[in-house]
């Protein structure tokens, strides 16, 4: 199930394609000036986007670090083929790196996740060089979070929406509140865009459900709900998703920041 949702962020205007692009167009020079510089990969995943970062640049060394220790070993077999990649459980909030030792610093969908997000933020600012880069996407619009809360609206029987859960991935979806904790942490904002791109989900309706309902599966376990959740997924996707030529069904609309940050080379 992570597998099939992680694959939607290949998509040519989702963030890891337009991540490495961002990369290449703020640090032009800095392959041919140290081809083999250091980068950190933050909330890697299964390794993404640092195993699209070393393929491209086979010369430099990269870090994939997840806080998951599944996601760690998962990481570990898909990257097990690059040699210029190494695989590390690491908290963003408390990162085992020297101060000043990395050149650049990717995040895909991770520092929404933290507690404390401007201590990730201070230790993404620490373990940069001077005029090092941070390139990092956050959630604007996530009509899949709009879903999954209907779906968890009529399981729990209330009359509005329940409060989003302890891991929000909207959590930094208020406009200008990434790049303002950014630069409140030291770093200058290069440049910040956004992109949306579809989810697809599945041709098969009971695995697009399972897909859906991935984020709430231990509290419909805890609570035994599945019949209700199912029966709530089945009168509300229409609503948020259409079927494809293919047959499989997609939720448009997803809507992510891209923002881009350099730590300032001190005079």
């Amino acid at each position: 199930l992570y597998q099939r949702v992680a694959e939607n962020h290949y998509h040519e205007n989702g963030p890891w394609n337009l991540m490495l692009k961002a990369f290449q167009d703020s640090n032009s020079q800095l392959e041919e000036q140290d081809p083999s510089f250091r980068l950190l990969d933050l909330a890697s995943g299964h390794g993404e986007p640092c195993t699209l970062f070393a393929r491209t640049y086979p010369n430099a060394h990269l870090i994939s670090t997840d806080f998951s220790n599944d996601m760690v070993e998962l990481a570990k077999e898909r990257t097990q083929h690059l040699s210029n990649v190494s695989v590390e459980q690491a908290d963003m909030q408390d990162l085992r790196f020297e101060s000043n030792s990395l050149d650049v610093i990717t995040c895909s969908y991770g520092f929404m996740f933290p507690p404390d997000k401007d201590k990730a933020i201070a230790e993404a600012y620490r373990v940069l060089k001077p005029g090092g880069v941070l390139i990092a996407t956050t959630w604007n619009q996530l009509p899949l979070m709009a879903l999954v809360g209907d779906i968890m609206t009529k399981v729990l029987k209330l009359d509005q929406r329940p409060p989003p859960p302890p891991l929000n991935p909207m959590s930094l979806s208020e406009p200008h509140l990434f790049e303002f904790m950014l630069e409140q942490g030291g770093f200058e904002v290069m440049t910040s865009t956004t992109s949306s791109y579809p989810f697809v989900l599945a041709s098969d309706h009971d695995f697009s459900f399972k897909m859906v309902t991935m984020l709430i599966k231990d509290k419909l376990n805890e609570l035994n709900e599945w019949d209700t959740a199912r029966d709530a997924y089945n009168s509300l996707i229409n609503h948020y998703a259409f079927v494809d030529a293919d047959g499989n069904t997609v939720i448009d609309d997803n809507v992510f920041k891209l923002t881009v940050a350099k730590k300032p080379i001190m005079m």
